[in-house]
């Protein structure tokens, strides 16, 4: 989280069937939880959480 401490967040377990769009997932939830003045380790929950689904599906999903 900054020079002086990590956090590593374990995803939750999925069958992966396609990696398209899950940076974007990943992103997109971060951004959005920062911009709701989410805490730091929340913000990366629900960004790790996004990712993960995202790689369920079948191409990017809107």
């Amino acid at each position: 989280v900054d020079a002086s401490r990590q956090l590593a967040i374990r995803p939750p377990e999925v069958t992966v069937v396609d990696s398209t769009g899950a940076g974007d997932a990943f992103a997109g939830a971060l951004a959005a939880a920062f911009a709701s003045d989410a805490p730091i380790e929340h913000a990366l929950r629900v960004a790790v959480d996004a990712g993960a689904r995202a790689v369920g599906h079948r191409g990017a999903q809107p």
